[in-house]
């Protein structure tokens, strides 16, 4: 059964809408988060034969290994393994920018239809109708052990488009649009509206609530919760019947922030028992919004190196190994089979780097921490060491603790460098 935390779900369908007093108000319309996309979907597709579905993230992960090594791990093809050539596949994607396919805020959906070899694109505002060169050619790439798309049409259908001045019911269109492939729907090329959405919105929250799993929210071992819990980073959260995240370790320390009050464990925090009593902790909960990243540009002037050294990386690295540091990425890489729906949501959605830096960083890890397969280890890289390297140099640079670049990071407002 698929799970969504109510968090998404509110997304699609915000509390304050379903009161008895909301007919005819302009009711709230959040952007979507890619789990309630991703979930709504899979729910879609799972009564249905011959169609795979894709989540969001699938692409990210090949986008890194692609332009990376120009291939892609056997790993990350996992998921094509049991594609037939006459199925269908659903793919929804996140885009805003060619250049850098890892960042956006706008739903789009790729439909390959392997019956009569067309790619179809899915796109209410029509700014993406086209597949670029290199995203084709990496396409190609993962499905040629099924088909080959350079004979393959790329159209853009007839389908419904939101309004020019509604930039948040994306997700919510992809979804719908998934649901009338499915369907076999044929569509008129039409405006929906504000209130059309709403509806939209209603019934797919509907659909959601009574056909998938949901979490109110993650349950840990001590009566104090763990602030880190409600990014999924926690280091010692719970993951059901296997118990908790690093089970073994006896004694759990936690900090509690001066200014909010709230609590954090030391090690999702990044700070140690000698640190805290040395004077006052704080979360981050005082860094202004948006917050800027000057003295983090400046470093990155003097290129990658100017982030953190070899030194640094390799420590990181090694205290990873030895468990000295701990880190909910690391161990659900270790042991993937305590969550895998867990791992998939530690997967970077973004990254902070240019693709430039982004090569010359990941290069720049690799040569520190010698992997033996170099195009499996691209996923211990992505996965792993990106972002803690990343928290790492948040650490060094913003002077922030662990958390507080844990926030920084999934909240998108991390510069593209």
């Amino acid at each position: 059964m698929n799970i969504i935390s109510i968090k998404d779900l509110q997304t699609l369908c915000p509390a304050e809408n379903l009161a008895a007093d909301s007919e005819g108000a302009l009711l709230p319309q959040p952007w979507l988060t890619d789990d309630a996309v991703n979930t709504r979907i899979a729910q879609l597709v799972s009564n249905t034969q011959n169609v795979v579905m894709l989540p969001t993230f699938i692409f990210i992960c090949w986008w890194r290994d692609w332009i990376t090594e120009k291939k892609i791990s056997s790993r990350n093809l996992s998921y094509l393994k049991d594609i037939k050539p006459s199925d269908t596949v659903i793919f929804p994607r996140c885009v805003q920018n060619d250049d850098n396919p890892e960042t956006g805020n706008h739903y789009i959906l790729w439909v390959f239809s392997g019956r009569v070899h067309e790619l179809r694109v899915y796109d209410s505002m029509g700014l993406y109708r086209d597949i670029p060169n290199q995203q084709m050619d990496m396409l190609c790439h993962a499905f040629s052990q099924t088909w080959n798309l350079a004979d393959w049409t790329v159209c853009y259908p007839s389908q419904w488009l939101q309004s020019s001045r509604d930039t948040n019911n994306c997700g919510v269109f992809v979804c719908t649009m998934a649901e009338m492939e499915l369907k076999s729907c044929s569509l008129a090329t039409e405006v929906v509206g504000r209130s059309q959405m709403e509806h939209m919105r209603k019934y797919h929250a509907a659909a959601l609530a009574e056909g998938v799993q949901i979490e109110d929210s993650m349950r840990f071992p001590s009566k104090t919760q763990c602030m880190a819990g409600a990014l999924q980073v926690c280091c010692y959260q719970s993951v059901g019947e296997k118990g908790t995240l690093y089970s073994k370790v006896v004694q759990v320390l936690w900090v509690q922030c001066d200014l909010c009050l709230g609590w954090l464990h030391m090690d999702c925090a990044g700070v140690s028992e000698a640190e805290v009593k040395k004077g006052k902790f704080r979360c981050g909960c005082d860094i202004p919004q948006p917050y800027t990243f000057d003295s983090k540009i400046k470093a990155l002037k003097q290129g990658v190196d100017g982030l953190i050294s070899d030194t640094e990386i390799k420590a990181l690295h090694d205290a990873l190994q030895t468990e000295e540091k701990k880190s909910s990425r690391f161990y659900l890489w270790k042991h993937p089979e305590v969550s895998l729906k867990l791992k998939q949501c530690l997967k970077p959605k973004q990254c902070s780097f240019s693709d430039d830096n982004l090569v010359k960083l990941a290069d720049k890890i690799r040569a520190a921490v010698k992997p033996e397969n170099s195009l499996e280890s691209l996923d211990y890289i992505f996965d792993v060491m990106l972002p803690e390297v990343t928290l790492a140099t948040f650490m060094k640079h913003l002077n922030i603790c662990r958390y507080a670049g844990e926030v920084l990071m999934a909240s998108g407002q991390v510069l593209l460098l």
